[in-house]
C-alpha cells in the first residue's frame, strides 16, 4: 500500500463530510441532495465495480409504481394507508428523478403501463377491486381514474392469448445506465468526488465520525458514513432486514418487439417486459416460479427459470416469430419483509439507505433526499 500523493489527498480524502459507500441510484441522489443543502460540503462516493451493478444499471428500466395485482397482494399483507403512500412515494420519486434530469436525459418515455391477467385469471381483479385502488391512489396521488380497462388492446397488440388487460397513462421507460451516468454528471459537477472500481474493506465509528479502510488506499476519516448498498446490505449488517433476490433478464431480437410500447406486468408484477427498440424485446423476471433459489447474491442466471422464461414468450408474446436471444443477465435486488426502503443510522455516524423492493428506480430520489436529510442533521 503506497502513501496517497498530496494531490490525491487534497482533492479525494481531506477532511470529509460524508463518505457513501455504493454508487447507484441511490447513493447518487443521497450525494446530490446533501450538495444541494450545502453546496460546501465535501461528500465522496465509492463503488466497489467500475460501472456500479447491482440493481441501478441491470434493471429492467421501468419507470412504475405497482400493478393492480401487486398493490392487491400488498394490500393482502399490510394496511391501505401504508400501500398508497408507497405508491406514492415511488410516483413522487419519478417526478424528482425528472425534474432533476429532464426526460431526454435518460431517454424517458411515457408511453403507459400494462397489467396482462392470464385466461384462467381473467376475472381476479373486477370492477370493485380497480375502484377501490383508485380511491386509494387519487387520495394519496390526486391522480383520478389510475387503472382501467380496455381489453380490445389485446388484439391491437397481438396479445391474444391473455384474458384482460388493465391499463394506466402514467408509467414509463427509461434507460438505466444514461439515467446513471446523468446523476454522475449531476454529483460531479455540484463538487462531489466519485471513485469507481475500489471495494471498502472495513470500517470503524469513533467519535469524531468514521474510520474507512479501502482496497490498497491508507486509512481515511470521514464526519459520516452512509451504505447505499440496498440488496448486498447483508455482507455488512447481518441483522437488517434486507435479503439478497436475484432477478433475470433476457434481451430477444424478434420483429414482434415492435408492438409492445409501454411497460407490461403479468403474474403480480413477477414476470414484465418492454421493446428496446423494433428489433429487441426485453424480458424479466419469473423469481416466482423459484422463489427459494433465487433469494441470493450470485450473479448467475438460473437455466431452469430461462427456460421458463422463454416458454412464456414463445406461448404468449411471439405467436410463433422466430427470435434470437442476444443478451442475459441477472440483477441484485434488496428485499424484506416490509417493502418500505430502511434509512437510519447502524451505528454512531454511520448509516444506511437500503432495501428498495425491487422499485429503486422510483424509490431513488426520495429515498436518497431521506438519507441526505438525516446526515445532515448529524453534521449540524
Amino acid at each position: 500500500m503506497s502513501a496517497w500523493s498530496y494531490w490525491e489527498r487534497k482533492v479525494f480524502f481531506d477532511r470529509l463530510d460524508v463518505v457513501i459507500i455504493g454508487g447507484g441510484f441511490v447513493g447518487l441522489s443521497t450525494g446530490i441532495s446533501l450538495l444541494e443543502k450545502n453546496p460546501g460540503l465535501k461528500v465522496l462516493i465509492v463503488d466497489r465495480r467500475a460501472i456500479p451493478y447491482g440493481a441501478s444499471t441491470r434493471n429492467a428500466g421501468f419507470a412504475c409504481f405497482g400493478s393492480p395485482g401487486e398493490l392487491l397482494d400488498d394490500l393482502s399483507k399490510r394496511s391501505p394507508n401504508e400501500v398508497f403512500a408507497l405508491f406514492a412515494n415511488r410516483y413522487q420519486g419519478i417526478r424528482k428523478l425528472i425534474q432533476r434530469t429532464g426526460p431526454a436525459a435518460i431517454e424517458m418515455k411515457p408511453e403507459g403501463g400494462y397489467e396482462l391477467l392470464l385466461p384462467e385469471l381473467a376475472d381476479s381483479i373486477g370492477e370493485a377491486e380497480l375502484h377501490m385502488l383508485n380511491q386509494g391512489i387519487e387520495a394519496h396521488t390526486g391522480l383520478p381514474n389510475y387503472f382501467y380497462y380496455k381489453p380490445e388492446l389485446l388484439k391491437t397488440l397481438g396479445l391474444n392469448r391473455f384474458g384482460q388487460i388493465i391499463c394506466n397513462d402514467h408509467e414509463a421507460c427509461i434507460h438505466p445506465l444514461k439515467t446513471l451516468q446523468s446523476l454522475q454528471r449531476m454529483f460531479q459537477e455540484g463538487g462531489g468526488k466519485l471513485l469507481n472500481g475500489i471495494p471498502v474493506c472495513d470500517w470503524q465509528s469513533v467519535e469524531t465520525g468514521a474510520l474507512v479502510q479501502l482496497d490498497n488506499i491508507p486509512q481515511f476519516h470521514t464526519r459520516q458514513l452512509l451504505f447505499c448498498v440496498n440488496g448486498f446490505a447483508k455482507q455488512f449488517f447481518p441483522d437488517l432486514d434486507v435479503q439478497a433476490a436475484r432477478n433475470s433478464v433476457l434481451i430477444l431480437k424478434t420483429h414482434k418487439a415492435k408492438a409492445f410500447t409501454g411497460c407490461y406486468h403479468v403474474e403480480k408484477g413477477y414476470l414484465y417486459f418492454r421493446k428496446v427498440d423494433d428489433q429487441h424485446l426485453l424480458l424479466g423476471g419469473g423469481r416466482h416460479w423459484a422463489l427459494q433459489e433465487e433469494f441470493s447474491d450470485v450473479f448467475l442466471f438460473n437455466e431452469r427459470l430461462r427456460s421458463k422464461l422463454l416458454h412464456f414468450a414463445e406461448t404468449y408474446l411471439l405467436e410463433g416469430a422466430d427470435y434470437e436471444v442476444t443478451d442475459e443477465w441477472t440483477g441484485i435486488m434488496g428485499l424484506g419483509h416490509v417493502k418500505s426502503p430502511i434509512v437510519q443510522m447502524v451505528q454512531p455516524n454511520v448509516a444506511v439507505a437500503v432495501r428498495m423492493g425491487g422499485m429503486g428506480v422510483a424509490l431513488a430520489s426520495l429515498t436518497g433526499e431521506d438519507a441526505a436529510q438525516l446526515l445532515y442533521q448529524n453534521l449540524f
